[in-house]
């Protein structure tokens, strides 16, 4: 018999999984295009999706959320109160789909968010 934990944790990686499916869809669709020199999923699939506000919801927020639930899932943390005193807790059950899942979405955000910044400003150098 699976443990609760368990079942959270494989919820959390599953409903993780669903929400990077655009997202790794889109690397790969990079990937081939610089790689392979073929466009067709690039072309076909995510330009037919570029509606800034759609766009925004499926390579930030959607990898943001997928983030923050495999990293509760991973980390259980307990609040109590004792003597007046406040004491926190957290305990950290690793799980590798968890962990792969937490890392595939903050390198996708951090790399969407990095090309957003950098193609809207220009570094200019300061003249002494």
């Amino acid at each position: 018999m699976r443990s609760t934990e368990n079942f959270l944790s494989d919820k959390a990686a599953l409903i993780g999984a669903a929400l990077l499916i655009f997202p790794a869809l889109f690397w790969t669709a990079v990937t081939a295009d610089l790689v392979f020199k073929d466009s067709f999923l690039l072309e076909k699939v995510i330009l037919r999706l570029d509606v800034p506000l759609i766009a925004v919801l499926l390579m930030v927020v959607a990898p943001g959320i997928a983030f923050l639930i495999n990293l509760f899932s991973i980390l259980r943390l307990s609040f109590r109160a004792e003597e007046g005193e406040w004491i926190f807790t957290c305990r950290l059950q690793p799980k590798m789909l968890n962990i792969a899942l937490l890392l595939f979405a903050a390198c996708s955000t951090a790399c969407v968010l990095l090309y957003a910044f950098l193609e809207n400003f220009t570094i200019v150098p300061s003249h002494v």
